[in-house]
């Protein structure tokens, strides 16, 4: 009896993780351009791409935060940010992407004006599978990129 037990736990075990492993790569974020704007510019917009390869359609919600880059022990501007679908349109809520497609999406990061100068600020763009994250009953991180903002002191930095 407890032969059988130990038996169909190890099965589940690596049925789970089998499921995971194989639903790790099914979505893929990825920054197809990044703003040209000179870096004392207010406005910047990202071009990204968000890639379904799984063979059923996929619904994601997002979020972006305000992160230390490399180096830093904290925060020094909190940035505005927010997502823009194909034509440029606020996207606020979950958005749906079809099985092996893929959809541009505008990342818009504007600094406020009582910005700290001379600083680099970054955000972390961050994509989680509604559906996935229904079946764990977790928060599952399908992708996330992060992007580096230089704010330029034009006083020191020429």
């Amino acid at each position: 009896m407890k032969k059988n037990t130990i038996q169909k736990l190890l099965y589940l075990f690596f049925l789970f993780s089998g499921l995971t492993l194989w639903s790790q790569g099914l979505t893929e974020l990825s920054v197809i351009s990044h703003s040209e704007k000179p870096d004392y510019e207010r406005v910047h917009i990202h071009k990204l791409k968000i890639k379904n390869n799984s063979s059923v359609e996929k619904r994601y919600r997002f979020s972006i935060n305000n992160i230390p880059c490399n180096n830093q022990k904290n925060i020094e501007t909190v940035l505005e940010y927010s997502l823009l679908d194909e034509k440029k349109k606020p996207i606020t809520g979950a958005f749906k992407v079809l099985p092996k497609r893929s959809k541009a999406l505008y990342l818009k990061i504007t600094k406020p004006y009582n910005i700290n100068l001379g600083s680099w600020n970054c955000v972390e763009f961050l994509v989680n599978d509604l559906q996935e994250q229904m079946s764990m009953q977790k928060a599952a991180v399908s992708s996330k990129i992060t992007i580096k903002t230089y704010i330029p002191n034009q006083s020191n930095d020429n």
